[in-house]
């Protein structure tokens, strides 16, 4: 059951870490290795519905229309997830969440781009497809580049819907990369990942988002 209107009273910064965090389901599913046909329609669709909707759905919590996309978003990538599991951001995501008390959706939201960066040689084509999904224009641009705007476009969405957190601000240092980063190790997101990451890669991206 999808009731947009048992959402109207959620705030913005909960509507847009939880849209986020939808938007890492979509797109983790999408570029790894267990990605199949069914889920990367599922994942193109949803991520689509994103784009459209995010920011209307937190500078407008009354827009029934913009909930109702992100409601049906959310649903889509869990059941393209749910066939091949995830990725990097969502192996941060637990011990961050458990660790720091960083909400799950915001630890996803800190990770992604730094994640999308590490995993575009694992998938460039996908990579620029996502780009051109959130509005960004590849024409005349190379592989690589047209890819690389798929992390601006992430970064921008996330600007757009006034999220700006940093690991720093929960209070995690340098001190702790290491036992963080060896537990996200052990998730089993990292085996689908588009880019097989080292313990000391990992503690890179934790560092960068310190």
């Amino acid at each position: 059951l999808l009731d947009p209107e048992l959402t109207m009273s959620l705030p913005p910064a909960i509507t847009a870490a939880t849209g986020i965090d939808a938007l890492t389901h979509a797109l983790e599913s999408y570029v790894n290795t267990a990605t199949q046909p069914i889920s990367e329609a599922m994942s193109e669709q949803s991520m689509a519905l994103i784009a459209r909707s995010l920011r209307l759905a937190v500078a407008q919590p009354g827009n029934k229309e913009a909930r109702a996309d992100m409601l049906l978003a959310s649903t889509i990538a869990a059941m393209a997830f749910n066939s091949t599991r995830l990725g990097l951001a969502h192996a941060f995501a637990m011990p961050l969440g458990s660790r720091f008390h960083i909400p799950h959706g915001l630890a996803n939201a800190i990770m992604l781009p730094a994640v999308m960066r590490f995993n575009l040689p694992g998938n460039l084509a996908k990579f620029a497809r996502i780009a051109q999904i959130f509005g960004e224009r590849t024409d005349g641009l190379s592989l690589r580049e047209a890819a690389e705007r798929s992390v601006i476009a992430i970064e921008q969405l996330q600007a757009d819907i006034g999220i700006t957190a940093k690991l720093g601000d929960f209070h995690m240092t340098e001190a702790d990369l290491h036992d963080v980063a060896a537990e996200a190790m052990l998730s089993g997101n990292v085996a689908v990942n588009p880019r097989k990451p080292t313990l000391e890669d990992m503690k890179a991206l934790l560092r960068a988002k310190l």
